[in-house]
């Protein structure tokens, strides 16, 4: 672990860029671009490539198999947010952040991941702590190892780390039981971060991103039912069992406002473009116990500035009642609409009726003629 600790200081993984390439390599390829300088580009040249070797290097010890050491490598995921929206007027303030910590047994290529979402908690240092060092006193340690190897220095930093942050935890779950046994000091933690619904997957690939993407990467999208927060698609999450614990209801309406205002901007959109649109079912079952009111708009300019206002505001009661406008606004071009059918059809019935009588007066003036 120490030789691990150094090579991802030296390294520069601890601080990524954002298209994922290591600083140092990142550093080193910009500079053998901009320098002019022939001697300066030659030592640019020769500290990447003697990086590389390095790095390579330490990968191919890591994979060997040694026969008195364990090794295993984890990584954060990038954050999956959750519903997966195009819509930018409120795209921040609508969306829950899903997080998934991976660990892999090198030698054995198993996959354990852990999970959790910003309800529960961050995605800091102790809730990385909490992971590892769950993951570390679960192991199945062979016997050679002897009975003391959960004293060495790395668990004890983990175990103070945890220790440290039980005020925090209090904050973040009042309900939260502390205990004072070592054994069980990261127990509080696992409740909040739901780590006790960590998944195994294994036999990892050689590409883990390309073998798991089709299971854990896909954002998914929320219903519109005021009852359930997932859709068909979100059965793939359902094996981590961490969104299931997120029935509340300001998620419910975060759920079903961002559905509704989806139909909404799509209708909206349509009636742009002069089509014939025919208001969706969801549409109709607008949000309800608003605490402000707005009065409703019937051009396409308040459409706009209703849009602008949805967009800077940051109070979610506020936005339910602006979507509110959306969907009496509809039902009114709806209303409209079906009177202009009902108007144009009883115009077609009077019509013909007239050419009808025209018809058969003609008639009768003819046979009397005859």
């Amino acid at each position: 672990m120490k030789t691990f600790s150094w090579f991802f200081r030296e390294s520069g993984r601890g601080k990524r860029t954002a298209d994922g390439v290591g600083t140092t390599c990142k550093r080193t390829a910009d500079g053998i671009v901009a320098t002019i300088n022939t001697h300066n580009k030659a030592l640019l040249m020769t500290e990447k490539r003697v990086h590389k070797l390095r790095a390579n290097c330490f990968y191919e010890l890591m994979n060997k198999y040694q026969e008195n050491s364990l090794s295993f490598c984890f990584d954060l995921q990038k954050v999956q947010v959750l519903p997966k929206t195009t819509i930018q007027d409120a795209y921040y303030s609508r969306q829950i952040s899903l997080y998934n910590f991976c660990v892999v047994d090198v030698q054995a290529k198993n996959t354990i991941f852990y999970s959790w979402i910003e309800l529960k908690s961050g995605r800091g240092a102790v809730e990385i702590c909490s992971a590892l060092y769950s993951f570390l006193i679960e192991l199945d340690i062979p016997d050679h190892f002897g009975d003391d190897w959960m004293t060495v220095p790395e668990l004890e930093w983990y175990n103070r780390v945890i220790n440290d942050s039980r005020s925090n935890v209090r904050e973040v779950n009042e309900n939260c039981e502390h205990r004072d046994d070592d054994n069980e000091s990261c127990q509080c933690l696992e409740q909040d971060i739901a780590f006790n619904n960590r998944t195994t997957v294994g036999p990892a690939a050689e590409n883990l991103n390309s073998e798991l993407s089709y299971e854990y990467v896909i954002p998914m999208c929320l219903t519109s039912s005021q009852n359930t927060l997932l859709t068909n698609q979100t059965k793939i999450l359902e094996q981590l069992n961490s969104i299931q614990n997120v029935q509340t209801t300001t998620i419910q309406k975060i759920a079903s406002l961002s559905v509704q205002l989806d139909h909404a901007m799509v209708q909206i959109n349509n009636l742009s473009q002069n089509l014939q649109v025919t208001p969706l079912s969801a549409c109709k079952s607008s949000p309800s116990n608003t605490a402000f009111y707005i009065k409703p708009f019937e051009t396409v300019q308040q459409l706009d500035e209703l849009e602008l206002e949805l967009s800077n505001s940051a109070n979610r009661q506020q936005k339910k009642a602006i979507v509110l406008c959306y969907f009496r606004w509809w039902q009114s071009v709806e209303e409209k609409d079906h009177e202009r059918r009902n108007d144009y059809e009883t115009s077609e019935n009077v019509d013909s009726n007239i050419d009808e009588n025209e018809n058969t007066e003609e008639e009768d003036e003819d046979h009397e003629r005859d």
